[in-house]
């Protein structure tokens, strides 16, 4: 299992942030590959809070679903784990194909160059 820790302790809470943003500011999340589930996860201190189902073929990624767990909503979870799950499938030399509509919106905001 690939590991990837994103610290996210922040001195100052942003003004204006609701709750849920100010208390995220405080947490760490771990992005994983999990091959033997075929996903991504982020974990917010250690708890899964989101995932990027995928298949994996020898020379494409199909990103199939994401989910967002409850309570994790609305914190920008999903857009770092297709960052980091993207650049995962990329240094793999492979193309992505998005059966998701979350991963062609993310694609179609952040194109490949």
């Amino acid at each position: 299992m690939a590991l990837a820790t994103l610290n996210r302790q922040h001195k100052d809470a942003k003004v204006g942030a609701s709750a849920d943003q100010q208390d995220m500011s405080m947490k760490t999340i771990t992005f994983a590959k999990r091959p033997e589930l075929s996903r991504y996860e982020l974990r917010v201190d250690g708890e899964l809070a989101a995932l990027a189902d995928y298949v994996d073929n020898p020379d494409k990624v199909r990103m199939v679903h994401t989910e967002v767990l409850p309570g994790f909503a609305g914190q920008g979870l999903p857009t770092q784990l297709m960052a980091q799950a993207l650049a995962d499938v990329r240094q793999q030399g492979k193309q992505v194909v998005a059966e998701c509509s979350f991963v062609a919106a993310y694609l179609h905001k952040h194109p490949v160059v």
